[in-house]
């Protein structure tokens, strides 16, 4: 199955919510990222990890990660 316009929508949705993604990481509210994320990316059919991080830079970073290695290309 083509997961790859499920990804799109995760993208769209993102770009209208990242302040408030922002904000629950801000407050270190990990039920609050839980909630926003979890009917977001594409499972059963896509299993992808996610974290967000301040690593080196940017300061607030999301990171997806693929679980198996044929979602690969959709971490990019």
């Amino acid at each position: 199955m083509n997961s790859e316009p499920q990804i799109m929508e995760f993208w769209r949705w993102f770009r209208l919510h990242h302040r408030e993604v922002a904000e629950a990481y801000d407050r270190e509210d990990q039920y609050k990222l839980e909630e926003l994320f979890a009917d977001r990316l594409p499972t059963p059919v896509v299993a992808l990890n996610w974290e967000i991080g301040p690593y080196f830079a940017p300061d607030y970073t999301l990171v997806l990660s693929p679980t198996v290695r044929d979602n690969l290309p959709l971490t990019k």
